[in-house]
């Protein structure tokens, strides 16, 4: 009888792995002889793991490609994290179709489900070679820009293209780059995030996809570099790596491919338009002010909402000159019925402008400013027009509407 080893710790990261991304309506498919799993997740796509990039594995078999269900693997993988330091001696028994995993004196067993035919109708055609290259893309960045937008996703379903991730491809006035827009909107407010990435392709016209949470679940798989470890008082080294997307039109249906160090990820499109949220952001501004922390800011904001934070969630903003210290000074104001909370934000930059004012939704303001710790924060606006708060960093805005208020 054929067998394989494999460490326990091994066999239960690349399933946990697996599990992870097929979600609780998904399967994950196990392929011994050519050392790869597979995690299919219900219409949001498949990943496929290189079980040679989690550990050693050691003998060599035929078995054709099984199946387990979500529930199976959760199982297993229960009954796989008492056997972690284990070496794994896995055998097929043809008969009963199950693989039995032994170590020491523990054995235990699973069944399976013939998936060959399964497996070769579905997704056959998805991990078809035929996939055009688009662009290379740093892991830190796209993960930073990503977490930044998603706090503006809709998670409702009354305008079901909202619960997208919007990413447009296009071409850059860099012959070498092009450039990555991503972008999420609830109706209320809308985050963007523009980035410059490596063109691998040679096309001029822009590629739009509505991709589903899965893409943020891939993310959180990416296997990364191990950290450099430094001595205390140097700068950390943040280990990165580069992802590769490619994308394929087969039959209607659109996937982008998402390469990495660990795993292919092959991730569906979404159906429906997106609303087009660059006519959403003004072209100029009577009103800009910039350096403010968003440290002490998110301070001030949380104080409000000790009183706003009731169905409206309305907090106001008020700017005017420090004509003493040349700056700008921001009060940040909470109320409820007749008592109201008002701290003070100072500015070095000075303020040359009349008294201003807007009203914005507090816990709007406050998701944003925890992504941004630390940074400096701008405000643009206009009277009655959306608000849009930035920082140093190139390329990002938040956009908030604002909200009517008498106080």
């Amino acid at each position: 009888m054929s067998s394989i080893t494999i460490l326990g710790q091994t066999l239960y990261n690349v399933l946990s792995d697996a599990f992870k991304f097929a979600s609780k309506d998904g399967h994950v498919f196990l392929d011994f002889a050519k050392r790869t799993v597979y995690a299919s997740a219900y219409g949001q796509g498949l990943a496929v793991f290189d079980m040679n990039k989690y550990g050693e594995i050691q003998g060599f078999v035929d078995w054709e490609v099984a199946g387990w269900s979500v529930t199976d693997i959760k199982e297993l993988l229960a009954l796989l994290s008492y056997e972690k330091n284990s070496a794994l001696t896995v055998t097929l028994t043809p008969d009963t179709y199950r693989y039995q995993f032994i170590s020491g004196k523990t054995k235990f067993s699973t069944n399976l489900y013939d998936s060959v035919e399964f497996f070769s109708d579905v997704f056959t055609p998805v991990l078809s070679d035929f996939y055009r290259p688009l662009f290379n893309v740093s892991y830190n960045e796209l993960d930073a820009r990503l977490n930044a937008v998603k706090i503006s996703r809709a998670t409702e379903d009354s305008r079901p293209v909202l619960n997208f991730i919007n990413m447009q491809f296009g071409p850059s006035p860099s012959p070498s780059n092009a450039t990555l827009t991503l972008a999420c909107a609830d109706g209320y407010r809308l985050a963007i995030e523009e980035m410059a990435v490596e063109s691998l392709t040679d096309d001029n016209h822009v590629i739009e996809a509505n991709m589903y949470t899965s893409l943020l679940t891939a993310m959180s798989l990416v296997a990364l570099p191990e950290k450099i470890k430094v001595k205390k008082g140097e700068t950390a080294i943040v280990p990165d790596t580069v992802l590769t997307f490619s994308e394929r039109d087969y039959l209607g249906d659109k996937y982008l491919r998402m390469d990495t160090s660990n795993a292919t990820f092959y991730l569906p499109y979404g159906e429906g338009r997106f609303p087009d949220f660059k006519v959403i952001v003004p072209r100029s501004y009577d009103y800009e002010v910039d350096g403010f922390s968003a440290d002490e800011l998110l301070g001030a904001v949380k104080q409000a909402m000790v009183l706003s934070a009731d169905s409206a969630k309305c907090v106001k903003f008020m700017f005017m000159s420090d004509i003493v210290n040349d700056s700008t000074l921001l009060y940040v104001v909470g109320k409820k019925n007749e008592t109201l909370v008002e701290r003070e934000v100072n500015s070095q930059s000075p303020y040359n402008q009349n008294p201003a004012h807007f009203y914005a939704n507090g816990k709007y303001v406050i998701d944003w400013l925890n992504s941004v710790k630390g940074k400096t924060v701008k405000f643009a606006f206009n009277n009655q027009a959306p608000i849009v708060l930035t920082t140093d960093i190139v390329g990002s805005q938040y956009i908030v509407m604002p909200m009517s208020g008498k106080w």
